[in-house]
């Protein structure tokens, strides 16, 4: 006799569709209710965590992974009853069915999480005897759980499996309702009293552009063999400055110091760990106390709510299109590894545009999220902050058809041996991404005049930092300040293109722009802003940049020279990441005669004095302006977040 709630075998032959039904309910639905089990656990998990009731889509991945899982499982049970008789009558099958695929769900995330509540063995081999011991424990916990979950089925003469259904469509129903009826942490509103527009109804609109990525020599307008026609329109009505150099070469640190005018020493947000400290000043907390409503779209964690880069905002939200189900980057789960590609495969195929979506909202969907906000908004004076991500890693081909390159996940090439083909071919995506951010541009920029806004609105566009494709022998960005991470697109366009076709070959830095934007207002400069106004200046005698993505590195520029100390020479070779070990740890280019810095001379002999005058200088203009400094705050991210920023390439 089977067990209550067992549908097992009996010794009669049943017809086929018998056999099937009872397949499905003693197999299939105990390996669903177990991915169903583990996908509710991760969803609650992680809701506590995030302090926000978060839409997994392991809600309905997991149960999916789970039927998988359990069909194997009894392909095994079948090959063994061909060497032991009566496996498949073995009462209570369907127990082990589901507590089985319940703990190959989470064994690889019980471990780890108790290793790290509590700490981790001395030895590894006592680490996989606890491991085991705590699968077991879960294994007894998951059939106790089970076998309660039956006792109450038998009560309501209901079978188990189909009480199981019914409880996870209720409970993901809840979970669903309460997911989207809440903004959660990734979105801000602030009140605004429509009686500050009074304080800025002589002044202009506000538009601040920022474009993750983007290098300074990658637009036509540099003479470049690309095809921007937006960008260069854009710079026919404004101030464009080809000499601009970023603070920092990755995102965090470069746009607080883009919104600070503070050097990434001063304010401190150096790491994928640090929050922006509330004492600093923000271009936003200006402008909202100016009287501007202020509104801030962007399309990177590191600048969400939860760094505090909100600061001084009416309305600030990220554009992940999934922003209520941060599911889409890897879990901890190792298992769910699995849905990205799944995803991203499924996506490939049915929706080829949509793939962006596991990663950030598009240039031409973000630019319509605005063009909707500004249709319905026009009675608010707005400082309006907006993030663009398509030139960012990975590079998504155009049209889209679902293929993207990443050139440190090795899907497509060798990326520490590439060939000249195999560079050409990232540039190219590369290529086609910053037209598509053109495009995107255009858009906005079009609908403007439509409403007749563009004239009257200042608007500036700037990128965090640049792109490396193999010139040092690295990728992307962040690890390295060479210039072709460092030099950025600057442009600035003043209502009724004021000053427009203007170039500024004069050295400026990204902590100038906010103050020139200021000073362009009429508005005091806060005393603790190191930019200067760009249209009231002498030229900056030298750039200092900084970067702390594993080593602290600087660099120290003017037009023709440039120092750069990429790590301590005194570094064992153990303690220089990977990626930088192919880079001299002190660098001296001169840059009139080396744009490309191909040929180091900080061991020159006929150049030793000059190196050590700037490394002097270097060293005491940081200790200067460390005078001027906040104290670095450090929060642990949710795993949520190290997931997004994980399949960005922020993080290993």
């Amino acid at each position: 006799m089977n067990a209550p709630g067992d549908y097992g075998m009996s010794s009669e032959n049943p017809s086929m569709i018998i056999k099937i039904y009872k397949y499905i309910i003693n197999t299939l639905v105990p390996g669903f209710l177990a991915g169903a089990v583990a996908g509710i656990g991760e969803t609650i998990y992680l809701s506590i965590v995030t302090e926000r009731v978060l839409m997994r889509s392991s809600l309905f991945f997991y149960p999916f992974l789970g039927t998988v899982a359990v069909f194997l499982f009894s392909i095994i049970i079948g090959i063994l009853s061909l060497f032991i008789k009566g496996i498949y009558r073995t009462k209570g099958l369907s127990n082990i069915y589901f507590t089985a695929t319940l703990v190959l769900m989470i064994f690889s995330i019980i471990p780890k999480v108790i290793f790290q509540q509590f700490g981790f063995p001395s030895s590894m081999l006592l680490s996989y005897l606890l491991s085991l011991v705590f699968v077991a424990l879960f294994f007894f916990a998951g059939l106790g759980m089970l076998l309660l979950f039956r006792n109450f089925s038998r009560l309501i003469k209901i079978p188990w499996q189909f009480s199981g259904v019914i409880l996870y469509v209720l409970i993901t129903a809840i979970i669903s309702v309460s997911a989207f009826s809440t903004t959660g942490s990734d979105v801000k509103f602030e009140p605004y009293d429509m009686s500050e527009n009074d304080k800025v109804s002589d002044k202009p609109y506000v538009l601040f552009i920022i474009i993750d990525a983007l290098r300074f020599d990658w637009l036509s307008l540099t003479g470049y063999d690309i095809d921007t026609p937006n960008f260069d329109k854009f710079a026919e009505d404004g101030i464009y400055y080809p000499n601009a150099i970023a603070n920092c070469s990755w995102t965090k640190p470069s746009i607080a110091s883009i919104i600070t005018s503070m050097y990434p020493f001063q304010h401190n947000a150096l790491t994928e760990y640090d929050v922006l400290n509330p004492e600093v000043s923000t271009i936003g907390e200006i402008m909202r106390d100016l009287g501007y409503y202020t509104i801030g779209y962007h399309n990177n964690l590191h600048i969400g709510v939860a760094n505090n880069f909100h600061q001084g905002f009416n309305h600030y939200q990220s554009l992940f299109p999934f922003k209520k189900m941060k599911e889409l980057p890897k879990s901890d789960f190792r298992l769910f590894s699995l849905h990205r590609p799944l995803l991203a495969f499924f996506l490939s195929k049915s929706s080829p545009k949509q793939i962006t979506r596991l990663y950030y909202l598009d240039g031409v969907a973000t630019s319509q999220r605005v063009i909707d906000w500004i249709s319905t908004n026009r009675d608010k004076k707005f400082f309006f902050f907006l993030h663009y991500m398509d030139p960012h890693s990975p590079y998504f081909v155009h049209p889209f058809n679902g293929v993207k390159y990443d050139p440190y996940k090795p899907e497509h090439f060798d990326p520490q041996n590439p060939t000249p083909e195999d560079i050409e071919r990232i540039k190219e995506v590369y290529r086609q991404e910053v037209v598509y951010t053109d495009k995107a541009l255009g858009n906005l920029m079009d609908y403007l005049k439509e409403i007749n806004l563009y004239d009257s609105t200042l608007i500036a566009i700037i990128s965090d930092h640049g792109e490396e494709f193999y010139e040092h022998q690295g990728w992307i960005h962040a690890r390295t300040l060479y210039d072709e991470v460092i030099r950025i697109p600057m442009l600035i366009k003043f209502p009724f293109s004021e000053m427009g076709g203007t170039i500024d070959s004069s050295l400026v830095q990204s902590i100038d722009l906010a103050p020139t934007l200021l000073s362009y207002l009429g508005t005091e400069i806060p005393g603790t802003w190191e930019g200067v106004d760009l249209l009231n200046r002498d030229s900056w005698e030298w750039t200092i940049s900084h970067t702390n993505k594993k080593h602290d590195s600087r660099s120290l520029r003017d037009l023709d020279e440039k120092l750069y100390i990429a790590y301590s020479s005194d570094l064992p070779d153990s303690m220089v990441e990977k990626k930088l070990r192919s880079i001299p740890p002190l660098g001296y280019y001169r840059l009139d005669k080396d744009p490309l810095e191909q040929n180091n001379l900080a061991n020159a002999p006929e150049y030793s004095q000059r190196v050590t005058e700037l490394k002097d200088s270097l060293v005491n203009m940081v200790n200067a302006l460390k005078a001027n400094s906040v104290e670095g705050i450090s929060v642990e991210l949710d795993p949520a977040t190290k997931a997004q920023l994980k399949a960005l390439g922020y993080i290993d």
